[in-house]
């Protein structure tokens, strides 16, 4: 265990968790601070099934459920002969590479994916909840017999405990609000804990400092790159070093980037690859069954590991010496792999992380690049980048650490530290508005033009920019738009003054081809736009203070509001702002995001 500061902890005592949920595997980490004594973050280990490795602390992201969707094993256990025997007898079903059905449309539209069905019949929050439980059971338990007086200061930290869910770059606040539901239906006891977000990325780079050392070796006014290369997803930020002393600080120099890819999609290519090799091999069905398990575990565990380079050759254990097919390259259970057939397995997620990370470096000189995550292991991977980017004097620098997840370190210590001080959005954020009707206009030619309460004709569906993309914005700094609702005295009710409600919307796709409408003249909505929350306030007291004015059809009266944007932070916050009696005032402000897409059970979704 290692101190991350050089000062002892001077606050009240204070328990914080860091949870990474991945797409492969999982991990859990945890800072106890105590007055006086050294910070230091501790990893959850000894996981159920994983007995021989003891401090690996990471686990897979794996569930098996009963024929009646009750959680059997979790995590490792999952790969034990015995559970594996139990499944095929009981007719168990196994939920795998569940992250990809919470990765937002956006992310999941850049390339054609077939997801893994869920097991018939369990929502994708059931699966959420049943993990985050035994991910906090098993940290509960591990925390109390590791620590001294452990069971006592749980509880004693329980009030003010603050937990830290790390997500992809690319996720925002739909997924997030997803997952803390998620949590709070594991048990009543949660309810009452803190919870806040931080992106995979940016809890990777406090994971970097902290344990390659490289906080020393960097220097102020220079710029790195972080690649957080994980299961489904790799994330790249760019940073700028604004100080060293007498703290880190960082600032993030465009907007943080986030593609689907990771180690997960090597799986798939290999898996459809001995699938056909299979299929024309003549084994019955569940022979073919039992080899492809077999086929794909090995190559998780070993050749995937070990490939380097497309030179030399490597092997596939199908755990049976009896099974010859030499057709299809297989002799006394083994197959020979040439390196440039397990190349192409590789091929896409290494050509587009180099792609991803060239279009964050466009218009920088970084000296470093981090590399983090599963798929940052990965020996071919490491080869690539340093091919590619040490030749411009950008040094790859990696933190061999396999029995991690620096997603879970990082996320306690960036509670902690928050070291990062301002943050580039990566969407434009704004709303849908109503616009006066010009005949003349070719935009509004074709669109349905109503009456409003000043007597004016309009057109619905503009897009109205609150905050652009590529902003950098502090922490606590907001990017505010002046909007008005218009009312008849005598016609219009005023009930939506108590609950008023107005929507977010965000645009996805590149600036220079947002069309600045949200609906097109059909009223469906154009492609890049998406509706992020709502935002609602009670403006019950603003109902004497709006503002008479005067239009074609007589007197109307207006009210003034502000919509409020924070995009600085990791969790986005919004809010309605307005005017009373010369003070700016913000009533209780809620944010309702948009529900989850459902996804069917027992059956794949294109994305």
């Amino acid at each position: 265990m290692k101190s991350y500061s050089n000062e002892p902890w001077k606050g009240e005592p204070k328990l914080i968790l860091g949870i990474d949920l991945g797409t492969t595997h999982s991990a859990v980490s945890f800072l106890y601070l105590l007055q006086g004594d050294p910070q230091v973050v501790r990893r959850v280990g000894k996981w159920p099934g994983q007995e021989a490795h003891k401090e690996h602390s990471k686990i897979p992201t794996l569930i098996y459920y009963d024929k009646d969707n009750e959680p059997q094993c979790f995590g490792a256990e999952v790969n034990s002969l015995e559970a594996r025997d139990r499944a095929e007898d009981e007719e168990w079903s196994l939920a795998k590479y569940f992250k990809l059905h919470l990765h937002p449309q956006s992310m999941r539209s850049q390339e054609k994916l077939i997801l893994h069905p869920l097991p018939f019949g369990v929502s994708l929050s059931k699966i959420y909840t049943d993990f985050l439980g035994y991910l906090l059971r098993h940290t509960r338990t591990y925390f109390e017999e590791h620590l001294i007086h452990g069971p006592l200061i749980w509880e004693k930290c329980s009030t003010n405990m603050l937990i830290v869910l790390a997500h992809p770059n690319g996720w925002s606040t739909r997924e997030q609000h997803f997952m803390k539901s998620a949590l709070m239906e594991v048990g009543p006891e949660y309810e009452n804990y803190q919870v806040t977000f931080v992106t995979e990325g940016e809890a990777s780079v406090h994971y970097c400092m902290f344990h390659s050392n490289m906080d020393s070796a960097l220097e102020t006014h220079t710029d790195l790159i972080v690649c957080d290369s994980g299961g489904s997803t790799v994330d790249t930020t760019a940073y700028h070093v604004e100080n060293t002393s007498p703290m880190l600080e960082l600032r993030e120099k465009k907007a943080s980037a986030c593609i689907q890819a990771g180690g997960v999609f090597v799986d798939l290519e290999w898996e459809r690859y001995l699938s056909k090799l299979l299929s024309i091999a003549g084994l019955d069905e569940e022979d073919r069954k039992d080899y492809l398990s077999s086929g794909l575990r090995d190559f998780e565990a070993r050749a995937k590991q070990e490939f380097e380079s497309p030179d030399g050759t490597h092997y596939i254990d199908f755990n049976d010496r009896q099974f010859s097919k030499e057709m299809i390259g297989i002799k006394k259970g083994r197959m020979v792999l040439k390196g440039s057939i397990v190349e192409t397995f590789f091929d896409q997620v290494v050509s587009s992380t180099i792609r991803s990370l060239k279009q964050q470096m466009q218009g920088l000189k970084p000296q470093h690049l981090l590399l983090v995550g599963g798929f940052g292991e990965s020996k071919y991977l490491r080869y690539r980048l340093r091919q590619e980017f040490e030749k411009d004097g950008c040094r790859v620098a990696i933190v061999d650490d396999s029995t991690s997840k620096a997603a879970a370190d990082g996320s306690v210590i960036w509670a902690s530290k928050l070291s990062v001080v301002g943050r580039v959005t990566r969407t434009s954020y704004g709303t849908i508005v109503r616009t006066r009707y010009d005949p003349s206009n070719p935009e509004h030619q074709g669109r349905k033009a109503t009456k409003g309460n000043g007597g004016y004709q309009g057109v619905a569906g503009k897009w109205s920019e609150i905050v652009a993309e590529g902003v950098t914005l502090s922490a606590q700094e907001s990017a505010r738009k002046k909007f008005i609702k218009t009312y008849k005295p005598g016609m219009s009710s005023y009930s939506d003054l108590e609950k008023y409600t107005d929507e977010i919307w965000v645009y996805y796709g590149a600036p220079d081809t947002n069309p600045g409408w949200v609906e097109d003249k059909a009223g469906n909505i154009n492609p890049g736009f998406e509706k992020l929350c709502t935002v609602t306030a009670n403006l019950q007291g603003k109902r004497a203070a709006l503002l008479p004015r005067m239009g074609t059809d007589g007197p109307y009266e207006v009210l003034e509001f502000w919509l409020a944007i924070q995009a600085g932070g990791t969790e986005l916050s919004a809010r309605i702002e307005w005017v009373e009696n010369g003070k700016q005032e913000h009533g209780p402000v809620t944010i309702m995001p948009e529900p989850i897409d459902p996804l069917p059970n027992g059956g794949n979704v294109s994305g």
